[in-house]
């Protein structure tokens, strides 16, 4: 199924089959989860929603009936994403990582 990625805290995609009433969502960690039979209205609802992971909280997963597409990835999440590609701050060397006490200018 064709995923959109999302802004939010918690999913990172969504998609919806109109002719199966399927939500397929994938969250951070990898886990990708189908709900069945759900209504276009509730489709159309989460995508307008303020916090996609409220809504889905509290009107799809009560509701519907699931099935795990994808296990969430073990050691592989946003904040460690973030982490990795965000900028390391001069005084705490990455793990693995040696630290030259000599300057640039040496």
């Amino acid at each position: 199924m064709k995923r959109e990625h999302v802004d939010s805290s918690s999913l990172s995609s969504m998609g919806y089959d109109p002719r199966s009433h399927t939500l397929e969502v994938e969250f951070h960690n990898g886990g990708v989860y189908r709900y069945l039979d759900v209504p276009e209205e509730e489709w159309s609802g989460l995508r307008a929603a303020d916090s996609l992971g409220r809504y889905l909280n509290s009107r799809i997963k009560p509701r519907f009936r699931w099935r795990k597409v994808a296990p969430p990835s073990r050691g592989c999440t946003r904040m460690s994403l973030m982490v990795v590609v965000g900028p390391m701050p001069a005084t705490v060397p990455a793990e693995g990582v040696s630290v030259s006490s000599r300057s640039a200018s040496t």
